[in-house]
């Protein structure tokens, strides 16, 4: 297991990750903060929180929500949509890696498919 972190410091690293990301902005909904690309959320928290929401695929997400700091998400969980809490460094490193699909699953074009 990875060591510890302060919550402040996983908060302004994955802040630092996400508005890194071509296109990223940061929006304040609801009084939560919302990493966007193209004005759709790619992960949603609160400030100074170590917990995050992210975008799966719902095939994904019954293997992430395997792991004992990922659950399924309020609300949005039948989307695919997953919450994790990051604990040290190896969750904050999962997470980066989370938030870079979830940026890809909702900043993407989506593929057309032929009809016919």
């Amino acid at each position: 297991m990875g060591s510890k972190l302060s919550k402040e410091g996983i908060f302004q690293e994955m802040k630092e990750h996400c508005l890194s990301k071509e296109g990223a902005t940061e929006d304040r909904p609801w009084g939560d903060i919302a990493w966007k690309v193209k004005n759709k959320a790619f992960v949603f928290t609160s400030e100074g929180s170590a917990r995050y929401t992210l975008k799966s695929t719902l095939d994904k997400q019954a293997a992430l929500t395997m792991h004992p700091q990922i659950s399924v998400a309020a609300y949005v969980g039948r989307y695919g949509w997953i919450s994790m809490e990051v604990i040290d460094e190896d969750t904050l490193a999962l997470a980066k890696d989370l938030a870079d699909e979830s940026y890809d699953l909702v900043g993407k074009p989506k593929k057309k498919t032929a009809k016919g």
